[in-house]
């Protein structure tokens, strides 16, 4: 996501599109454009103009580190609980400030209802659809959950779903557990969640290249007092889940949530908007180091009466600020706000006094704090889980047929799932072995890394695993050893007898001793034949009659097959047993014999 140019849409019918460029700080730039135009387009709407603003940024001073103290969580469950208390406040006083709660008595129990609905699908069941081939790890047989449900809110707390910013948060957790399984690259993961017969899904999520992309639109109403309510949200984010090659990770998500309330000729309403834009750095163990937080938006509400038959009365409130968060590394007492910076209020209404403004800056930095916690740790878990470096375990030989004793060089390498970019120094590898030794054992090596395999002398099999650790995120690969048993044959093959030994496998070259007798004249030849991996091939035979003082060759040709047979494998042979011989099928057992030697 690095020197790319974003555009995250707000829905907003006046300013549809706001575009994010880097640095983050010139975001605010374009939301301040966004909400001059919401405001120029209410005054055109009604026969008066909203509430005057203040028209030149001003320093906001109260916002400290204390007021985010409480926001070191160990675990993304441990981060929604917290996210949820936050916007349930900030959704409670915007309620209250609206008058929606006077307009409509029975709003706090709607809201109940309508938090609970716009919570529903980011744990709802989802269909799959997985296209392409875009370096991202999902097996075939794979099945995509979208991770456990969040904790049930306590019964006011509902309300602070209907900022969807755990609706926000939730569902990425949910989109990078789906993705972290540590199988195969498959393709690109799509999840649509939502009913069917929906022809836009609610919620929306890919995984391509390392970018998860999330949507989430949804509009819920329900009817209260004789009038009704709605909750209508427009969620975006995008996640650089894998880190780049110099350990960045970024982020930017967009909330812009509406609450309305209609009640005959009188509607009370409130919006939320959030731009949070999130740099991470990632070091060489593969652990978040220092996080930005960069967070602008606004709050606001309008309550319009028909008070005469001159037209409509407006009331409103305004805000618009934001702020920098700096956050500590993720350890055990979890990520730890370190900085509060460039605290600004863009724009205020002039009813909207300093404790008002200065509360929601100070909410606004605990949200967006909370929210950047709460995918930071779920990435950091997802880039550490294996789903962003592909591992290669590179022996000297095949493992499939080694003998009892043998040491085997074996070279540890690590490329990115993302680009496909080899990673290096100061990355490093482990090695751990079952079954077997390996040396050196347990010790981080710089990549590229060589460690030595030792069979064990009892003929028993064994296994590395080799861990790469490097800011790209820690892959794992396992290599098995199998030693090489003995594939015997020894039986009737038509008129001759065939005998041989085969090591490593069906698959490969195979050589059977064939002997007959002709009438009292003795055959001797050989039968050579190469088996695929899919256990087919073509045989060649040749050998010579001997009798009476004069030999005769032979030869042919033809198809062999390796099948499941009653003792093992069987081979069949179809063609001709000797030149210009009838055609025909014949078989003859091959058995696996474990204590044969090869």
């Amino acid at each position: 996501m690095q020197a790319v140019r974003k555009t995250v849409s707000t829905g907003d019918t006046h300013a549809d599109r706001m575009t994010v460029h880097r640095p983050p700080r010139l975001a605010n730039a374009a939301l301040v454009v966004l909400t001059t135009s919401l405001l120029a387009a209410c005054a055109a709407s009604t026969s008066s103009s909203a509430p005057p603003v203040t028209e030149r940024a001003e320093t906001a001073p109260g916002l400290t580190v204390a007021d985010l103290d409480r926001l070191a969580p160990k675990a993304a469950d441990d981060i929604l609980p917290v996210l949820l208390d936050i916007s349930d406040a900030a959704a409670d006083q915007l309620l209250t400030r609206a008058g929606i709660v006077d307009l409509l008595p029975g709003a706090p129990e709607a809201l109940d209802v309508l938090g609970a609905a716009v919570g529903d699908h980011a744990t709802a069941p989802a269909s799959v659809e997985t296209t392409g081939s875009a370096g991202f790890r999902r097996s075939p047989d794979a099945v995509v959950v979208a991770g456990p449900p969040p904790a049930a809110p306590a019964p006011r707390a509902t309300s602070g779903a209907v900022l969807g910013l755990a609706t926000l948060g939730t569902a990425i957790d949910g989109g990078l557990e789906s993705g972290a399984d540590g199988d195969p690259i498959n393709g690109d993961l799509t999840v649509d969640f939502g009913g069917a017969g929906e022809e836009v899904p609610p919620l929306q999520l890919t995984l391509v290249d390392g970018t998860m992309e999330l949507r989430i639109r949804q509009r819920v109403v329900e009817p209260v007092d004789g009038g009704q309510m709605s909750v209508e949200l427009d969620l975006r984010g995008e996640l650089d889940a894998c880190p780049s090659a110099d350990g960045t990770v970024t982020a930017v998500l967009a909330a812009d949530v509406r609450i309305e309330a209609v009640a005959g000729a009188a509607t009370a309403s409130g919006r939320y908007t959030m731009l949070l834009d999130l740099s991470a750095v990632v070091d060489d163990a593969a652990r978040l180091t220092t996080t930005v937080v960069d967070v602008s938006g606004s709050s606001s509400d309008t309550t319009t009466n028909v008070s005469d038959e001159s037209g409509a009365e407006i009331d409103g409130w305004f805000v618009e600020g934001g702020s920098r968060t700096t956050l500590a590394g993720r350890v055990a007492d979890g990520l730890t706000v370190t900085d509060v910076s460039d605290v600004v209020l863009t724009r205020r209404s002039t009813n909207a006094d300093d404790t008002a403004a200065e509360t929601f800056l100070v909410q606004q930095a605990s949200a967006a704090t909370a929210l950047g916690s709460l995918v930071l740790v779920s990435a950091e878990e997802f880039w550490r889980g294996g789903a962003c470096v592909d591992v290669q375990l590179l022996p000297a030989g095949d493992p499939a047929a080694v003998r009892p004793g043998d040491e085997i060089p074996v070279a540890i390498e690590a490329t990115s799932a993302v680009d496909g970019q080899p990673i290096g120094a100061p990355g490093t590898a482990v090695a751990t072995a079952t079954g077997g030794t390996v040396t050196p054992a347990g010790t981080a090596q710089e990549l590229t890394a060589d460690v030595v395999y030792a069979v064990p002398g009892d003929g028993s099999d064994g296994e590395i695993t080799g861990q790469v650790t490097s800011r790209r995120g820690i892959g794992t690969s396992t290599l098995t050893f199998t030693v090489a048993r003995a594939l015997r044959v020894d039986g009737q093959l038509d008129v001759f007898h065939a005998s041989g030994t085969k090591c490593g496998g069906f698959a490969g070259a195979w050589e059977l001793a064939l002997v007959a007798d002709f009438q009292g004249y003795p055959f001797t030849g050989v039968l050579r034949f190469d088996l695929s991996d899919t256990g087919t091939g073509t045989y060649t035979l040749v050998g010579s009659t001997t009798g009476g003082g004069i030999t005769v060759d032979q030869s042919a040709t033809g198809m062999v097959e390796a099948v499941p047979g009653p003792n093992g494998r069987q081979l069949i042979f179809t063609g001709a047993a000797w030149t210009d011989g009838p055609s025909g099928i014949r078989s003859i057992d091959a058995n696996l014999v474990a204590d044969a030697e090869c």
